[in-house]
């Protein structure tokens, strides 16, 4: 009970202000005011502070991605690819560890950790399997080859470090 009301006739009503079941955002202090009416319609209130917390962790959820590599020796990671994020209050900032891969990982399948931060200090993580493609630093394949009317296919090999290059006249 926030409150014991009496008085030495009978208590007609008590109200609250904000009316219960108000829904509140931000934290924060907030006053909360009741009045009691007696059946003769005289009222006495007070006023007291509640104090809004947030203790509620971001939602976080992460999928897995693949990233392709075609001769940059590093790819930016971008959070919004493979990341999901929300809080009752604000997401913040969404931090990922490893920001960038670099192209030696390509056959390989590299874990991410996401780390999801609200306005208010809360925070939650999850991890994200980025499966690593394409071809290392310095090799690249052209869409159309050189020279090539039909176009050119290139792939790199990770296990063996084997190049196959396919072009078609």
């Amino acid at each position: 009970s926030l409150a014991l009301a009496s008085d030495n006739c009978s208590i007609q009503g008590v109200s609250q202000s904000p009316i219960a079941g108000t829904t509140v955002s931000n934290t924060g202090n907030m006053n909360v005011t009741l009045t009691v009416t007696d059946e003769n319609g005289l009222t006495n209130s007070c006023t007291f502070i509640v104090t809004k917390m947030d203790n509620t962790a971001p939602t976080v959820t992460c999928g897995n991605s693949t990233i392709n590599f075609n001769g940059q020796p590093n790819i930016l990671l971008n959070s919004s690819t493979f990341v999901t994020a929300s809080d009752n209050c604000g997401v913040q900032s969404v931090i990922l560890s490893p920001t960038n891969i670099s192209s030696d990982k390509v056959g390989q399948t590299v874990q991410v950790l996401v780390t999801v931060t609200d306005i208010n200090g809360n925070s939650t993580t999850c991890t994200s399997n980025v499966t690593v493609t394409g071809l290392p630093a310095g090799w690249s394949a052209e869409p159309n080859g050189v020279g090539c009317n039909n176009g050119n296919s290139v792939s790199y090999n990770s296990n063996t470090q084997v190049f196959t290059a396919t072009s078609t006249n």
